[in-house]
């Protein structure tokens, strides 16, 4: 297996050492999504890790039907991941997207399509009174760019300088290591958590802490991936916005990096930053942006938006 060479995103990995699982530029080496069989296990090795628990939604969108283009789901339990696997690479060819839910649903809804994929019809999909409960937080960093579109080299790496500060930062305050895995386009951090389903504002609450100190104008840390019945791109398929060119490629996203000892985030720890204080300190609001009371406008942000900037600058010359 290909192990990463350029190290994990910032500079502390903090004091657990992370296990390596995929080359950094997340580029497949394993099939071309056709129901390779290397692959599927590869995947469906990723799926055991993220869920447990109840059941599990395959979703597919933009698959194409005719002359349109219609969303495709599925349900699979524990034995069945690696059917699920095979499916989701299957669907990656076609498919503008494929996802899948984080955190384990109600096993009932294995009765609506039990361990197969097929047409969706207008709420079939999972909602948040389906979630049992909240085993992951998620940090999705995606760079800013035109909608419709894939991120070019620049800009994906622009998000893994994002993360990186978020992971050191977070590790900085105590909290457990994360998975991190590529998204396509950009860098997901998953931080094990136990929470109930509907603990939301919790979650929202991170997210925007997190946001407020960490984007940049390359780069945002996604705040609307609070919902407890969130989809996220199915590990192992292609990123498919827009066409694909030289400059702005599809790319498969892979889990890259696995804590060795992978622990839940202590509660106090996810209260404390989502209700505005870190370390005791009190977050004020200064230009719009939080940063602590005692002026310490740190946090590594700063570095990251005059490294954004000069991306900007490299990649998007029309806006000089």
């Amino acid at each position: 297996m290909d192990i990463i060479t350029d190290g994990p995103p910032g500079n502390n990995p903090g004091p657990e050492a992370p296990r390596l699982l995929a080359p950094a530029s997340a580029v497949w080496l394993g099939g071309d999504g056709d129901g390779d069989g290397g692959a599927a296990e590869e995947v469906a090795g990723w799926l055991r890790l993220l869920t447990g628990g109840g059941a599990v939604e395959l979703r597919a969108l933009g698959v194409p039907d005719g002359r349109s283009r219609r969303t495709c789901s599925g349900f699979f339990d524990e034995d069945h991941l690696d059917d699920m696997a095979r499916e989701a690479l299957e669907l990656s060819g076609n498919a503008q997207g494929v996802y899948f839910t984080l955190n384990p649903l109600h096993p009932d809804l294995l009765a609506r399509r039990c361990n197969r994929v097929d047409v969706a019809d207008p709420g079939d999909a999972a909602t948040d009174e389906d979630v049992v409960a909240r085993r992951w937080l998620l940090v999705d960093a995606d760079p800013r760019r035109r909608p419709g579109i894939s991120a070019t080299d620049g800009e994906k790496a622009a998000a893994r300088e994002v993360v990186g500060a978020v992971r050191e930062h977070l590790g900085a305050l105590g909290w457990p290591g994360p998975v991190l895995a590529d998204s396509g386009n950009g860098y997901h951090l998953l931080y094990r958590v136990e929470l109930e389903p509907g603990e939301g504002d919790l979650v929202r609450g991170v997210l925007a802490a997190l946001a407020s100190r960490f984007d940049t104008d390359a780069v945002e840390v996604d705040r609307k991936v609070f919902n407890a019945s969130r989809i996220v791109k199915f590990y192992g398929t292609l990123a498919r916005k827009g066409d694909h060119t030289p400059r702005r490629p599809h790319r498969r996203g892979a889990v890259l990096e696995v804590p060795t000892d992978l622990r839940p985030v202590p509660r106090n720890l996810l209260e404390a930053l989502a209700g505005g204080t870190i370390g005791g300190a009190v977050i004020q609001q200064v230009d719009g942006r939080a940063c602590p009371g005692d002026g310490a406008y740190d946090f590594g942000r700063e570095e990251a938006r005059g490294r954004a900037r000069a991306y900007l600058e490299k990649e998007r010359p029309w806006l000089h």
